[in-house]
């Protein structure tokens, strides 16, 4: 009996439909700066891949204050709910 009761509770557990996290986000550009309030928004080109984020050459400051000429930015491999930063091309405004 206590040998049913234990493949019962692990067959229990296999077809549990779980979800380790979700991840919920703006949609769009326009409810990102609705929901987050940004210090910095520039206009740029992705030149290169750094691990889990990639270099930006900035054309042009839109909010905020910036000198260099070149930033980086950091993304996520997906398990912190954050954009990839793989899903830009090398090139991409």
């Amino acid at each position: 009996m206590k040998q049913v009761l234990i493949l019962f509770v692990l067959l229990c557990i296999l077809f549990v439909n779980s979800k380790a996290c979700s991840c919920s986000a703006p949609v769009d550009y326009c409810k990102t700066m609705q929901a987050f309030e940004a210090d910095l928004v520039v206009l740029g080109i992705k030149t290169m891949n750094i691990y889990h984020g990639m270099q930006v050459k900035v054309l042009d400051v839109l909010k905020g204050n910036e000198i260099r000429d070149t930033l980086t930015v950091w993304g996520d491999n997906g398990l912190l709910c954050r954009v990839s930063t793989y899903t830009f091309g090398n090139g991409n405004l």
